[in-house]
């Protein structure tokens, strides 16, 4: 279900004296099946924009497609639309408020009217596919860890069965296995659902790895968008933005910093490996030892 954003932008308190333009003169396309990473420093519009996707909130001016439907037509059931686009705030682990999880993640089917059937059937979906068993579902939500609350939270959008993800940073605030742990999950959801994903995140190497296409948010404009390859070749342009880089780009920059004839662009640690291998000093002449 693809998503078409044409000259999006949003002005909060307008005619006021904190009139604050978030995003401007914002073009993109969000294709069927894709896994989109949008980074951004803070302040750049990145929550703004999604919020968009979904019609939680309205633009200034411009307009927002989501598989036809003009989400700023009066005429459109942005219900319906919230249904397809699901949105996971933020820490959305706050939202949490039922008596157990099998409650909380039954929440918003419940409040599609279906039958009490179909809502069984669609919380034991979602709560498999984020690794939540039974003996979970019947705990209160505010006994689980800090990453089995986050799976809790991103179950209950999933039982809504969306056709689009947006996930607001999943994995902040989680300690290093719970990091992996969600990532692993989201990438499952990705290739076994087919859904679309869109990400927002601060960790380039998560971005990096996981994503097919990369947003670049600065200031409230789409300052760049490409692969994984074509965004982080321009790291001097991404610094100068206030972002970081993937691990293999910065150790690349260090050692061209110190002489080592690294090419440009390089920012996974494998071509980085090779690259070092090349400038290793041949063995006995053969100039295909390494």
């Amino acid at each position: 279900m693809p998503i078409e954003i044409t000259n999006l932008s949003h002005v909060y308190m307008p005619d006021s004296p904190f009139k604050t333009t978030a995003i401007h003169d914002i073009n993109l396309d969000v294709m069927q099946g894709e896994f989109i990473g949008l980074i951004g420093h803070t302040g750049s519009g990145k929550s703004t924009l999604i919020q968009h996707m979904n019609g939680l909130l309205k633009p200034t001016s411009g307009a927002i497609f989501v598989d036809g439907h003009d989400l700023t037509d009066k005429k459109t059931d942005l219900r319906s639309i919230r249904k397809r686009v699901g949105l996971v705030f933020q820490y959305p682990e706050y939202q949490l408020f039922e008596e157990t999880v099998a409650l909380d993640i039954a929440y918003g089917p419940k409040n599609l009217g279906l039958s009490q059937d179909e809502i069984d059937e669609r919380v034991s979906t979602a709560a498999s596919q984020l690794g939540l068993d039974e003996a979970t579902l019947a705990q209160s939500p505010f006994e689980l860890s800090g990453g089995q609350k986050r799976r809790c939270a991103i179950a209950g959008v999933l039982a809504m069965q969306p056709d689009v993800l947006i996930l607001d940073e999943p994995i902040a605030g989680l300690d290093p296995r719970g990091r992996e742990e969600m990532l692993g999950l989201l990438t499952n959801l990705h290739e076994q659902r087919g859904c679309t994903m869109v990400m927002v995140s601060h960790a380039m190497d998560d971005v990096a790895r996981l994503c097919s296409r990369i947003l670049v948010m600065n200031q409230g404009t789409l300052a760049m968008q490409g692969t994984p390859d074509e965004v982080f070749a321009r790291g001097d342009e991404l610094i100068q933005m206030g972002l970081g880089l993937p691990e293999g780009a910065q150790l690349a920059r260090a050692l061209r910093d110190k002489g080592f004839d690294i090419p440009a662009g390089i920012w996974k640690t494998q071509d980085l490996a090779e690259a070092l291998i090349k400038l290793l000093p041949l063995k006995g002449g053969d100039a295909d030892a390494r």
